[in-house]
This record gives structure tokens, sequence and C-alpha cells, in this order.
């Protein structure tokens, strides 16, 4: 005799069809949860995204010169702190023998006049075009600053500072400006300079660029147009 305490199979069937169907609520509505937070958190990523965006384009616009393109001078001075930063692997009194690097200090001759005779706009032309001629003869690691003025400063290895030294020494580069007239003019642009290995013994980015500045004075005084040696000093 069935024992009729028993549910019938399709009993069974009807009973697992509800479990099913509860179940694929739950899956649906966990699902849905997931989706929110998931959109949730695209947004805060998508958003911390924008706003580091947003602080790396500040600090490259606050590192940056604005008309020609060059590092300014904070720029170059987070620039060659991290250059003379010890290696990760080094500790307590420990430093990593740190490569030497050359500072070359130039100035445009003669831009006074070019701003004198045609104007500001004109000698922010030359500038640029300065700033063009320096980034050409350079690597791409080397930095380059507008130092102020008609001023610019180069940090580069001190292997290459002979290179260098030849490819700036005593040359000229052509530049067309318009007179007050509008007509086109081809100034012939130079530099003096004053270069200088730097010792980390200094201390410090400014000792260098004293002795560069006092190298560029004597290059002015002895006529422009050459760039020269500091003497060693300690």
């Amino acid at each position: 005799m069935m024992n009729e305490s028993l549910p019938q199979p399709w009993e069974e069937i009807e009973n697992l069809r509800r479990e099913k169907a509860r179940l694929e609520e739950q899956n649906e509505a966990m699902a849905g949860i997931l989706d929110k937070v998931g959109e949730k958190a695209d947004r805060h990523y998508m958003r911390a995204e924008e706003q580091t965006e947003l602080a790396e384009q500040h600090l490259e616009k606050a590192n940056t010169d604005e008309l020609t393109g060059l590092l300014n001078r904070h720029g170059l001075k987070d620039a060659f702190e991290e250059l003379m930063k010890p290696s990760a692997h080094e500790t307590g009194d420990r430093r990593a023998v740190h490569p030497d690097y050359t500072v070359v200090l130039l100035d445009l001759d003669n831009f006074k006049s070019v701003n004198d005779t045609y104007g500001h706009a004109e000698g922010d032309k030359v500038l640029k075009a300065a700033a063009e001629y320096l980034q050409s003869h350079v690597r791409a690691n080397d930095k380059i600053e507008r130092y102020g003025g008609e001023e610019f400063l180069i940090l580069l290895s001190r292997a290459e500072a002979d290179d260098i030294f030849e490819k700036l020494n005593g040359e000229k580069f052509p530049v067309v400006v318009n007179d007050k007239d509008g007509n086109p003019v081809t100034l012939e642009v130079s530099f003096s300079g004053g270069m200088t290995s730097f010792k980390p013994s200094w201390g410090n980015f400014k000792e260098a660029v004293v002795v560069a500045d006092r190298a560029l004075y004597l290059a002015k005084q002895e006529g422009k147009n050459k760039i020269l040696v500091a003497r060693e000093e300690s």
C-alpha cells in the first residue's frame, strides 16, 4: 500500500520548479546589486583617473615655461633632485656613486636690441626659435630650462659636455622676424655661455649655476658668441 504522506512525483517537480524560480529571482536581484556596485566603482575609478590626469596637467603646467615649452626653474629643480637621489636599495650612509652632470648656462647675445628694434612680439619669436635650436642639439633625456628672460640652462651628462660644447660654441642660427613695417628680416642669433661640471660635494644645484654664470660673464666680456668652461673649483 502506497504511503499517502509522501509527495506525488508531480508535486516534487512543482516544488523544484518553484525553488528554481526563487533562486533565479535571487540571482537576478544579486546581479542587479552587483551591476549597481560595479557602476559606482567605475564612476569612482573614472573620477580618480580624471583627477589624476588634471593633477598631472597642473604639475606639468607649473613646471613648464609657457612661451617656449621648456622647463622652468621649478621644473628643472625637480628634475635635478630626481637625478641626484640615491638608489632605492641604498640604506644608511651608503650612497651610489652618481655620474657627474654638466651645467651649461646660456644667454642670447644682443637680445635687448632685438626687442628695442623689432618689438617684444618679434623678441618672443627669437626666444622660441632659440628653444627649438637647443632642443635639436641635445638628447631627449637631457634637461633644458628657460632660466629667465633670454637665459637658458642645460643639464646633461658630463660625458656629453665636449659634444654640446662643439655644437654650440661660436655657432649662430638664423631667425626671421618682421620689422615695424612688416618686412621680413633674417637675424643671425648667437649665445654666450658658461659651462661647469656639477660636483656633489657642493651640496646644491645653485652653486653649479653660480660657477657657470661667472664663466658666462667672462664670455660676454671677451666678445660674446662663445662658451667658456669654468675653472675647476672645489
